[in-house]
């Protein structure tokens, strides 16, 4: 056999395994099918923005599986929301980096200034949306210097967008640390925790799919008592809605539950009737009187 042969006969080889690992129905997707962005959740005060990331992840991967829609999540959707907004991104990194130099060589109100220009920038780049811990973290620190000159309210505001932006921001940043900090910060956390979670209008998924080329936009919500809300946007309109009861956990990506979540989902995104796989896991579940919150919060 030539040495052409014997690479014809390996590439071959290696193609077979390739395809072998991928799944059919994923081999199977139409090419004309629906483009659905599925976007990060959004939960209650304390709900682990691991395992709403987690959730997101097996969610994205049981619609591939399923092979009836295209899929943007993760890198992809970064991707798309990024598109033409480098140069917004760049700009609110350097105004925090700025604001925080500012702030620590004592010239607080040109500080302030720069930190305020951070976090608005960072709503510009779509970070409400796909760079949550960063625009998090420009709020935080914003309320911070807010305190510090003693503007409570606008303070107040800030980390208000904070908390909403993760709602366990207060576990896991060192900053939170700061005592009259972490007692408005936990003062008002008690009082999101009365309120449902951030959730996205039909006008501002509208706008998200629009921004982002994709036909539905697929968000959710994890409530105080861990329930899972999951919403399905198409043309300006919610479309439909799942309810999963709690207790939340981030279930491992082979557990069946995604599959039985998404395939109602999938459904409604081709405007079939959805086939609930288990009343007990999926069902309709009826407006909980959201608080809006668009991608730019």
């Amino acid at each position: 056999m030539s040495w052409r042969a014997s690479a014809r006969t390996l590439l071959a080889a290696v193609v077979a395994v390739i395809v072998a690992v991928i799944p059919a129905s994923a081999q199977d997707t139409p090419p004309d099918a629906p483009l659905v962005a599925i976007i990060p959740l959004d939960g209650a005060p304390g709900t682990s923005s691991r395992d709403m990331r987690v959730v997101v992840r097996g969610l994205a991967e049981a619609l591939i599986e399923d092979g009836r829609v295209q899929v943007v999540s993760g890198d992809d959707l970064v991707e798309r929301l990024t598109e033409g907004k480098a140069q917004t991104l760049q700009e609110a990194r350097d105004a925090f980096a700025e604001g925080q130099l500012l702030m620590r060589e004592g010239d607080p109100d040109i500080g302030l200034a720069f930190l305020a220009e951070s976090v608005a920038a960072h709503g510009r780049a779509g970070s409400p949306v796909v760079r949550r811990e960063e625009m998090a973290d420009a709020a935080f620190i914003l309320a911070k210097a807010l305190l510090a000159v003693e503007d409570h309210e606008a303070a107040r505001n800030a980390l208000v967008q904070a908390l909403r932006l993760l709602p366990d921001y207060l576990d896991t940043q060192t900053e939170a640390a700061d005592p009259a900090l972490r007692e408005l910060a936990l003062e008002i956390e008690a009082e999101l925790s009365r309120r449902p979670p951030r959730r996205l209008s039909a006008a501002g998924a509208d706008a998200l799919a629009g921004d982002i080329q994709v036909d539905e936009v697929i968000h959710g919500v994890v409530l105080a008592d861990g329930t899972v809300l999951l919403t399905v946007y198409r043309n300006g309109e919610a479309v439909h809605e799942l309810r999963r009861p709690g207790p939340f956990r981030a279930r491992r990506l082979e557990d069946p539950w995604y599959d039985q979540v998404a395939r109602p989902l999938a459904d409604a995104a081709l405007g079939l009737e959805p086939r609930d796989l288990d009343p007990t896991v999926v069902t309709e579940a009826p407006d909980p009187t959201p608080d809006p919150v668009d991608p730019d919060p």
